[in-house]
């Protein structure tokens, strides 16, 4: 490898050839803080920011796998292979190189595979040790059990420990030559045999490769690999891949570029990219081809990808001539060509070409050895041949050292004006890819379902530049094909193709719903010899295919499932038995009530086949994908289903499951006030608080939007304080100046009065180190905790890091010198279910209610109900002073730019009215009361709070402040002003109608099916339209939530004396002025305008 190859980033390396995982470790001697990689702080969302991974932090995380494997293993002695299947998450390049260093290589198994394919893979490479980390996923409890004592596990720490926690050097002193020919890493493919077959990436192929895309190109010419060179990268390809190896570990070394992964518990999609580009930096984002089928059917999504990336690239299938067409006119879109033989070839672009028409065609390197031979009179097939002057950028070849030239078997037509130009046009075998990216070999099935009937003459399986495969049968009958006739032939086949399914990938398995029967009059396509002629075939039934796929998507139609009998889905516990028993039906995997479905092995085919059953079973046309995206857990799902089933009536969710509800909060109360207990008391219960001018204020969640005006108050109100911001974020001053320079706060942090701390408050010590932790011992007076996820759609489980937070807090504060007090930001939903005895409307008290009841029926309201209730007994148990705030509905800034994200109910709903021309006269009994306090005066009022004490004595409880604007204005008062502001805002100032809460709902759902689809390709998308609503019509994703307010036929009043006594800013607060409420509604409108 030469120093250009390695050195993006300026870095002094060696100019000889150079492993690796020796870069790694001079990096992060000579460089540690360079950035090598970032991936999400949360495993569902982008807005908790990111982790930023250093070549300090990679090497010290390789360090630590080396040494477990050593200590636990032993030095590998004959390179033994190690498998491993996890979570997209930074333990894969981690556990690479770290099995290097020790003297292994690893398998990366896809969790696709069926179980005996995982066998095989493993038998194949002589693998007797299976890798976890953490909780392992269902494919890999199934590959276990199958696997029996054959095969030894060993858990390793979780990435984030490795990050942290510090390891020794891990010496590594192999040259180059001597282990140029040794396997770093295995990968499979689909092959010819069925089954796949292990691929061997050497540290030979990695140099030779890194080397081929550092090229110098011809004069006039430029290199398209130049823009690895110290750019971002965000890779949306499975761990597992062949392109995530080679953007993530070859070229994100060999570059210096600094790579971004994407959420590990979200199938990759369109909207996944424009979530991460609005958390984050990117330069280049590398995707399958059908999240550019997405994006180019959502003009919103397009602008936004457009203004916010240089470049999209994507491989691993082809893209339809149309999609490309519509990404490419906006950004620059590049297509790769690669195998996981060989990885990808070098390739080069004019430097007077400005057209971005041509994204199709690739112009490969002169120097990468290429010949296109002609396969027929207008197609060519690719050949790479060995030349000894290419030697060393001949990957291929270190895959293949006996070959002399390599063929492709990809069949490619030329530009029809300019030489050198090639479009891929499809394969000479038989393999199967599908459009997003997964490939299959279909001869096994074919062949098994042709041998099992003899009234089956001929079978095709289908599927290129589909989402899912179908199933061609040509039968020796002439009977007329009528419905009757055609149900009783899938019965009779049905048996030997669950059998073919059962041992071929997820998703390659047919469905009832995509079987075609081929008439007899138009037979298939044979040669002279019988043979079948697949493409001709396809080809000839192009019609009836598309069709075919049309009708499965328009319709709830049966999976390749057996039938379940029908469930009365307003009984819960029937409804969750049935889902499970579906969806492991689907999956071949087994769920908990709240496991998360796709961090635990479902793949989008089998998202997308699930809503469908969902969709005939309960007459819900309406269910989109997206929903079950949205609703991961089979909890959340079954109680969507039953928002969606409510009639007129008021439907109560059934005692049974609100019984057990209410018994998993009591029980999840009881181990953290366990652990509570475990906690000493504070030593000097201080008699009251010192003045919130000075002292030191722990501050948690700085960078979010309450977060930043809480800061900004602090810095303007606490003239000596010291404040310390503890996120999760790696970086958090940066994220801080960003989004505070956005909301027009300072963006000025002096070292004397503000510190940034990375901090995980689910760990020992809130995850700092001694010195650091043993400071704000010393120092904090105050402690006002912000963090917390908010997000309607994960379940209370989800939420244990954050509890565990609650409790780490309680610790801390109970060995500061000083007995910190703590202020806990809760919310209105932590007890909004509270019904008040003897009342006509239910009052809910400034205090903590010990109704376990009493929480919305949702994590988020759960688990802040939890923490009142660990708070409370802290507060008795260890004579904690504890101030709780329930905050109400959180409204845009009175002062400044009006931040106030399009997400939240209010925004949603404004936007939506605008697009569907009618805004509603009412929002039910609670929304009606507009009690909503603007977000930089609810920072005040906090900081005001913080302020109040005990005033000396024994603790007895925990205070507690409901926060909401006692000057309450009524929606119908507002309404003028939202019309207004509306008819204004609209590109054809049109009228504004005002219509029913009702009917509004109705008319916001309706829009979900009004769009058309043209192309055979949106057909087969249907599925993600509501996506491409969303934009546009943002209430469609909370129409349960408004649904439900329509629907509630009793208020609540709350009460605010306590609140209002203790702060002046509340007390003066006064009524949501109409000036604000235009200032707000304008500015979404304006942001909308180009969208609408």
């Amino acid at each position: 490898m030469t120093s250009h190859a390695i050195n993006g980033a300026g870095a002094p390396l060696p100019q000889a050839k150079t492993l690796l995982v020796h870069i790694v470790d001079h990096m992060a001697k000579t460089k540690p803080q360079a950035l090598y990689a970032e991936f999400p702080a949360s495993p569902v969302t982008y807005d908790e920011g990111f982790h930023k991974v250093t070549y300090k932090d990679f090497a010290n995380a390789i360090n630590g796998v080396a040494w477990c494997l050593h200590n636990n293993l032993g030095v590998g002695k004959e390179l033994e292979t190690l498998a491993y299947i996890g979570p997209n998450n930074f333990i894969y390049p981690s556990l690479i190189f770290g099995a290097a260093k020790a003297g292994y290589k690893v398998l990366l198994l896809s969790p696709r595979n069926s179980v005996a394919a995982q066998l095989d893979l493993m038998k194949v490479t002589k693998c007797k040790t299976f890798i976890t980390s953490g909780r392992p996923l269902p494919s890999v409890t199934a590959i276990l059990a199958a696997a029996g004592s054959a095969l030894q596990t060993l858990e390793i720490s979780t990435i984030e420990d490795l990050l942290t926690r510090p390891s020794k050097h891990y010496p590594y002193e192999k040259t180059f030559d001597e282990v140029c020919d040794e396997p770093l890493l295995v990968m499979h493919t689909s092959g010819s045999t069925g089954f796949p077959k292990p691929i061997s990436w050497t540290n030979g192929f990695c140099t030779a490769y890194a080397t081929s895309l550092s090229l110098s190109p011809p004069a006039g010419f430029e290199s398209i690999d130049k823009m690895y060179e110290g750019n971002r990268i965000f890779v949306m390809f499975p761990p597992f891949h062949a392109a995530y190896i080679a953007h993530v570990i070859v070229n994100g070394i060999s570059f210096q570029s600094s790579v971004i992964l994407p959420l590990q518990a979200a199938i990759p999609s369109a909207q996944s990219l424009s979530g991460a580009l609005k958390n984050n930096r990117i330069d280049v984002a590398f995707v399958v081809p059908s999240i550019l089928e997405e994006i180019s059917k959502s003009p919103e999504l397009l602008e936004h990808i457009s203004t916010n990336l240089d470049t999209v690239v994507y491989s691993g299938g082809d893209l339809p001539l149309g999609c490309g067409n519509i990404v490419a006119s906006q950004v620059k879109l590049i297509n790769f060509y690669g195998t996981t033989e060989g990885a990808s070839l070098p390739l080069i672009s004019s430097t007077e070409e400005t057209t971005r028409k041509d994204w199709k065609y690739l112009h490969i390197h002169p120097n990468a050895g290429v010949e296109f031979r002609p396969y027929n009179d207008t197609i060519y097939e690719l050949f790479i041949v060995r030349e000894k002057n290419f030697e060393n950028h001949q990957q291929i070849f270190k895959t293949f050292p006996d070959l002399q030239e390599y063929q492709t078997r990809d069949l490619f037509v030329p530009h029809s004006s300019k030489p050198n130009r090639w479009s891929h046009y499809g394969r000479s075998d038989d393999i199967i890819v599908l459009v997003n990216g997964e490939k299959t070999y279909p001869v096994p099935t074919e062949q098994h379902i042709l041998s099992s009937h003899r009234e089956i003459s001929g079978v095709i399986v289908a599927g290129s530049q589909r989402f899912q495969t179908s199933l061609l049968l040509e039968v020796t009958s002439k009977e007329e094909f009528t419905p009757a006739r055609k149900f009783d032939l899938v019965e009779t086949i049905w048996p030997s193709i669950e059998e073919a399914n059962a041992t071929c990938p997820t998703h390659a398995r047919i469905a009832r719903s995509h079987i075609l029967f081929v008439p007899s009059d138009r037979p298939m396509v044979r040669t002279p010899k019988g043979t079948i002629m697949r493409a001709a075939t396809l080809a000839q039934y192009k019609e009836e295919l598309d069709a075919l796929y049309e009708t499965a998507d328009q319709t709830s139609i049966e999976s390749n499932t057996t039938s379940i009998p029908h469930v009365d889905p307003h009984n819960f516990e029937n409804l969750i038995s049935y889902l499970e028993n579906t969806i492991s039906t689907l999956t071949g995997l087994a769920f908990d009530d709240e496991d998360n479905f796709f961090i635990n092995g479902m793949d989008s085919l089998q998202a997308l086949m699930f809503i469908r059953n969902l969709k005939r079973a309960f007459n819900l046309p309406q269910l989109v994908v997206n929903d079950i995206y949205s609703n991961p857990t089979l909890i959340s799902l079954a109680r969507t289903l039953q928002y969606s089933l409510k009639q007129e009536e008021d439907v109560s969710p059934p005692l049974i499951a609100e019984e057990t509800r209410v018994k998993n909060i009591e029980c999840l109360l009881a181990e953290y006030c366990n652990l509570i207990d475990t906690i000493h008391p504070l030593k000097n219960s201080p008699i009251s608080l010192p003045a919130i001018k000075s002292g030191g204020i722990l501050l948690t969640g700085s960078t979010g939007g309450l977060g930043s005006y809480i800061l900004q108050n602090l810095l303007t109100t606490a003239t000596t304080a010291h404040i310390y911001c503890l996120n999760r974020s790696t970086d958090s001053k940066s994220l801080q100046i960003e989004r505070n320079r956005i909301r027009d706060l300072l963006t000025e942090f002096p070292k004397d009065r503000v510190t940034f701390l990375s901090a995980d408050l689910s760990k020992s010590k809130l995850g700092l180190g001694d010195e650091v932790y043993n400071s704000l011992l010393q120092n904090v007076t105050q402690i006002i905790h912000n963090a917390w996820p908010v997000n309607f759609h994960i379940n209370l489980s989800s939420y244990h890091p954050h509890l565990l937070g609650v409790v780490n807090l309680a610790k801390f504060a109970s060995e500061a010198s000083k007995s910190p007090s703590l202020m806990y930001i809760s919310s209105v939903s932590a007890v909004s279910n509270f019904t008040s005895v003897g009342d006509s409307v239910s009052r809910i008290p400034e205090a903590v209610i010990h109704d376990a009841s009493a929480s919305e029926s949702m994590g988020y309201g759960e688990s802040k109900y939890l923490s009142e209730r660990i708070l409370d007994y802290a507060s008795k148990k260890i004579q904690l002073q504890v101030n709780i705030a329930r905050v109400g509905q959180i409204a845009g800034p009175i002062q400044g730019p009006s931040v106030w994200s399009r997400d939240e109910w209010f925004p949603s709903l404004i936007i939506s009215s605008s697009f569907v021309g009618a805004v509603p006269d009412s929002l039910g009994l609670d929304l009606d009361r507009i009690d909503w306090i603007p977000v930089d005066a609810l920072s005040e009022i906090l900081i005001e709070l913080c302020q109040v004490s005990q005033h000396g004595g024994e603790i007895d409880c925990a205070k507690v402040f409901n926060l909401l604007n006692s000057y309450q204005e009524e929606w119908e008062n507002l309404l003028p002003t939202v019309m207004k502001a509306l008819s204004s805002g609209s590109s054809t100032e049109t009228e504004i109608e005002r219509i029913s809460f009702e009917s509004w709902i109705q008319k916001v759902e309706g829009t979900a099916d009004q769009q058309s689809f043209h192309s055979t390709e949106e057909r087969n998308a249907k599925e993600t339209h509501f996506n491409r609503l969303v934009e546009l019509n943002p209430a469609i994703k909370l129409i349960h939530f408004y649904r439900a307010e329509e629907r509630r036929k009793e208020g609540k009043k709350w009460e605010t004396g306590r609140a209002q006594k203790q702060s002046e800013r509340l007390r003066n607060l006064g009524k949501i002025e109409n000036i604000w409420l235009d200032k707000w509604i304008k500015t979404w409108m304006n942001n909308n305008s180009d969208k609408a």
